[in-house]
């Protein structure tokens, strides 16, 4: 964990926040943030003011989120004990004594522990001299259920590689108490523990040692393991969460991390990632897909592939799902509406489906309101990613119809929506059906509106686009079928030309069954005109599958796309670029098929790629 000036800045100003009313801390503070160094960590430890006082609280009831904040601290007292232990490592054994009063449950677990191992959750103050320990044990009267304890310990500097402690009574502020200070997470043998009738207190015999070294070892190289993929600023929160099971320290850790790193920092995603699973491990589910979605959000704005938080929201909604299904097989609120979360967090393929089912237990549940309306657009907006313009079409009329019954008549809402349909209809056909829908609405609001009503206005306005769309396709499609009454047909360039320019013109205007048959008229007079430029070719089989594709004949279209690419292959000179295109255009096609399901003739091996519309 970082132990620079910010943390150290850090853990002060909490304690200025503590000891807000005591001026004396606050003095003490302020000559610590000014004068304090490593090598004063013991002395100020001794000076028992706000970090004795704070830190050992901290330590003593795990309070793991305060540890963090006093980080800078702990730091610099461990290191300090472990040099002050390297000076004084004589060979030979220390006889200390420490005393203290603790809690009848505490003293029964120690007992039923004689023989194993302890590990001291805090920094142990010992002494050489048993009387002094025998007074801060306590005379007299004590309190209900708590007794009397002396420990009695057996320690060898020299021999000791993991447990560090340090006489101290040249540094403490305290001399006259010839204190002998052990390190955070000291371990220690229970030899025995017994009763000293004379003194009424409990003896605890405890040897220290390196035993239990090696697994405390272990587990620091898996922490730095897991250290090289996360940082320490990260690490330190999961592992409150995960190892500690102290899941509501790791919110709150997370949430102060929130406000104190800023929005450019550059882990910003992975603490809102880490703060979700906190999240998602206290129940919190809503708060915990927020944070994966604003994590989303982060990495796709600074450019990062943001694939991990949608697999933990889809795992946390699927298991959601789940949980409702068992409770119930009939449709209901909450299903509809995780239905839409998991489209919201998935391929578009898979989007459409969960839309779909959405959309169907909103309508089996008679619900015309904002959810089900949303629904509809979200379903829109995955079908645009599809090019199923037809179905988008249907499903604007759908959602008009959905808000009608519960919006105001007047509402703008009801104008954008028809505005939406109207820029989706594409071929004739949908602009005969915009303006019969526009002529059979128009007097119904008229009588409850009156004429100069702005949606009124609006449909009018939308109504004169789509009818001038349609007169000015009708007077194109009139001078294509002059031209080709004209046309030399022997003329076999000229033909192909106009075959290819007509087509086009029915594509455009989403008629695909007539672009491809005037496509298929292009494409046999030019395989017939000898020497014809085999690339004007292969544009002519592309053009073909896509028409293919508009009239959803996927097989068809993929056969045009495999002769577009064999034919490349075949031309001598060609540009590498344009057969890796066509390649690569094929393999998408290849993996939406597979997505949604589509047999195609044959499928060629390809590694996964990201998900890219049709």
């Amino acid at each position: 964990m970082p132990a620079d000036e910010q943390a150290k800045e850090e853990m002060l100003q909490i304690c200025s926040n503590y000891y807000q009313a005591n001026p004396r801390e606050e003095r003490i503070i302020q000559e610590y943030r000014e004068s304090s160094n490593e090598d004063q960590a013991i002395h100020w430890y001794t000076r028992n003011t706000f970090f004795f006082k704070l830190a050992n609280q901290a330590l003593r009831t795990e309070d793991m989120l305060l540890v963090y904040r006093f980080r800078h601290w702990i730091k610099q007292l461990c290191l300090a004990i472990e040099c002050e232990h390297c000076k004084q490592s004589q060979d030979h054994s220390w006889t200390l004594y420490s005393g203290f009063r603790l809690h009848e449950e505490e003293l029964e677990r120690l007992k039923k522990s004689i023989g194993s191992l302890i590990s001291i959750n805090s920094f142990l103050s010992t002494t050489h001299d048993i009387a002094i320990a025998r007074i801060f044990a306590g005379q007299g009267i004590i309190e209900d259920r708590l007794v009397r304890v002396l420990l009695h310990i057996q320690a060898n500097p020299a021999r000791l590689q993991s447990v560090f402690f340090a006489d101290i009574s040249q540094i403490s502020q305290f001399p006259e108490e010839n204190e002998v200070l052990f390190s955070l997470g000291s371990t220690f043998r229970i030899l025995s523990i017994d009763f000293d009738e004379a003194f009424q207190y409990w003896i605890v015999q405890l040897n220290a040692t390196d035993d239990g070294s090696d697994r405390i070892y272990e587990y620091c190289q898996l922490a730095n393991y897991d250290l090289c993929s996360t940082s320490p600023m990260i690490y330190f929160g999961t592992i409150l969460n995960e190892n500690l099971d102290q899941t509501d320290h790791a919110v709150r850790y997370f949430r102060e991390l929130l406000r104190l790193v800023g929005k450019t920092h550059p882990q910003l995603p992975e603490i809102y990632d880490a703060l979700g699973d906190a999240y998602a491990r206290r129940n919190e589910i809503s708060r915990s897909i927020e944070c994966y979605k604003i994590e989303r959000k982060i990495q796709k704005k600074r450019g990062i592939l943001p694939s991990k938080p949608d697999e933990k929201i889809r795992e946390i909604l699927q298991m959601r799902l789940a949980e409702e299904e068992n409770k119930t097989n009939e449709p209901n609120l909450d299903k509809a509406n995780l239905l839409c979360e998991l489209a919201s967090c998935s391929n578009y393929a898979q989007a459409e489906i969960y839309l779909n089912q959405a959309l169907q237990m909103y309508e089996q549940l008679k619900l015309a309101s904002p959810l089900m309306s949303t629904c509809i657009e979200e379903l829109v907006w995955t079908c645009r990613m599809n090019e199923n313009y037809q179905k988008c079409l249907d499903l604007l009329y759908r959602r008009l119809a959905i808000e009608e019954e519960y919006l105001p008549v007047d509402n703008q809402k009801l104008c954008e929506t028809l505005k939406d349909i109207m820029h989706d209809g594409k071929t004739p056909d949908d602009h005969r059906r915009f303006i019969d829908f526009c002529q059979r609405k128009l007097p119904i609001l008229g009588e409850s509106l009156g004429e100069n009503h702005p949606r009124l206005i609006h449909i009018r306005s939308c109504l004169e686009k789509v009818q001038d769309k349609l007169e000015d396709f009708e007077e194109e499609h009139t001078e294509w079928i002059n031209v080709l009454q004209s046309i030399n047909r022997k003329d076999l360039y000229q033909s192909s030309q106009f075959y290819h320019n007509i087509s086009m013109f029915y594509f455009h205007h989403g008629l695909f069954n007539e672009s491809l048959q005037y496509l298929l008229n292009e494409l046999e007079i030019c395989q017939n005109i000898q020497g014809y430029d085999s690339k004007k070719i292969i544009g002519i089989f592309d053009d073909i599958a896509q028409c293919y594709k508009g009239m959803f004949n996927y097989s068809q279209a993929f056969v045009y796309m495999e002769k577009a690419f064999q034919l490349s292959q075949s031309i001598e000179q060609i540009n590498p670029k344009i057969v890796r295109h066509i390649q690569n255009r094929i393999d998408n096609f290849v993996r939406r098929a597979a997505r949604r399901n589509i047999e195609l003739p044959w499928i060629p091996s390809s590694q996964a790629d990201d998900d890219i519309p049709w």
